[in-house]
């Protein structure tokens, strides 16, 4: 009897986890891959699209195994107890699920501009002709490599990072002391100690110190899942995401396994962060132990570490923060164009996976 799969989502983790079914499973499966747009975006270079940089984007019919079929659609509703979604106005019926909706910003206030999207990326990259200032607020990765982008792309802005902690204050010292000589070199205006208590056409408003006056405001304040897992009735934590057991499978309905930044990984005591790093081998191995499961072989339970943290400061400046396996930074940096090439490496070493022969 053929399996009837149905991926949700092709994000890295989503794309990763079908052509790699596709080419476990073969005849034995009917794989249905679900997305709301045609092409497939490098999310992890969202960041040079907004600041103006050429970066095209992948038809997802060329990046499909053989087997895979795509279908274009919104996902609306998930409905776990009678094993169907809704995409559109269709029902569509599944005997397993592969959950990979991905994240989205968290709670983008009122007239700020986010960057956690293509459309959103776009929007920025339209927003900035004309403009002299700008304040990112959030001094995450997602924050720190968009100001870095802008200030490098557009010379005459002014651009602001604004968050409560010093940026990469997670990291070792030798990676901050080179953040902050970064940003003192690409004239970055760090504001630390500040958080953001709203937002008006005029700039942010920061607590104690009043408006800073900022043309356009960048939102790059944290991630959630969408909520259609939780309007279906999975459970879901604090954001959103779908806690999993050792072979990333939802707890209540195990038929569903999750992938991505959808998933509540646990791994050594504590909720894996959501990351390109951490979705993308947490596909390869789910889909792994699906098609083990669908061939009647016991799975090994998941095994993940982190490796390394990579943030781009431009396009010839970065750091490489290694870290221990939960993800603690050790003394091991690399700095500079060296640390912007393994930047590079890694973030093309997506699009490069995806269409080696072993994949499909």
């Amino acid at each position: 009897m053929t399996t009837r799969i149905l991926v949700l989502g092709a994000g890295y983790a989503g794309l990763f986890m079908a052509n790699r079914l596709a080419k476990l499973l073969g005849a034995a499966a009917e794989i249905t891959l679900v997305n709301d747009r045609e092409v497939f975006v490098e999310r992890v270079r969202l960041h040079q699209i907004a600041a103006g940089q050429d970066i095209g984007v992948h038809p997802l019919e060329t990046l499909l195994a053989p087997g895979v079929r795509l279908r274009i659609g919104r996902v609306g509703e998930i409905r776990p107890d009678a094993r169907k979604i809704r995409v559109d106005e269709e029902m569509l019926g599944y005997d397993r699920l592969v959950y990979a909706l991905g994240s989205h910003a968290a709670a983008e206030p009122e007239h700020t501009y986010g960057i956690a999207g293509y459309d959103q990326a776009l929007q920025l990259r339209d927003a900035l002709p004309g403009k002299e200032s700008v304040a990112v607020i959030g001094a995450g990765l997602t924050g720190m490599e968009i100001a870095s982008e802008l200030a490098e792309c557009h010379p005459g802005l002014r651009v602001h990072l604004v968050d409560e902690f010093e940026p990469g204050h997670r990291l070792s010292p030798a990676a901050r002391r080179h953040l902050g000589a970064a940003f003192d070199r690409l004239g970055v205006q760090v504001h630390t100690g500040r958080k953001c208590t709203g937002v008006t056409t005029a700039g942010p408003a920061l607590e104690g110190s009043g408006t800073l006056p900022a043309e356009l405001t960048v939102w790059a304040g944290g991630f959630a899942a969408p909520d259609i897992a939780a309007s279906g009735g999975l459970p879901v934590d604090g954001s959103g995401r779908v806690p999993v057991d050792e072979f990333l499978r939802s707890h209540d309905y195990p038929e569903i396994t999750v992938v991505g930044d959808a998933a509540a990984v646990q791994s050594r005591g504590t909720t894996v962060r959501m990351a390109c790093g951490a979705g993308v081998p947490n596909a390869f191995y789910a889909a792994n132990a699906l098609a083990n499961t669908l061939r009647g072989k016991q799975p090994k339970p998941l095994w993940f570490r982190f490796f390394a943290q990579n943030i781009s400061l431009g396009r010839r400046d970065g750091v490489v923060q290694f870290v221990y396996p939960d993800d603690r930074p050790h003394r091991t940096v690399l700095t500079g164009r060296v640390a912007a090439k393994w930047k590079e490496l890694v973030t093309s070493g997506g699009m490069a996976v995806s269409k080696r022969p072993w994949l499909r």
